[in-house]
């Protein structure tokens, strides 16, 4: 689907797929975008470990 330009939009709470699968992702908290980018810089926000990863910052599994 890449190759032809489709694009997608996934909804999903466990981040290792989105992060598998995706170029760009979105994060939402409360409604609102709170980090967005490639998956390794939306990995690496520290509110995006604090809302979806748990507070120790570890990497989602």
């Amino acid at each position: 689907m890449r190759q032809r330009g489709i694009a997608l939009l996934i909804v999903e709470h466990n981040l290792k797929p989105v992060f598998e699968i995706c170029d760009h992702i979105y994060v939402l908290d409360q409604g609102r975008i709170l980090a967005e980018g490639p998956p390794a810089t939306v990995a690496a926000d520290a509110r995006v470990v604090a809302a979806y990863m748990g507070r120790q910052g570890g990497r989602a599994t």
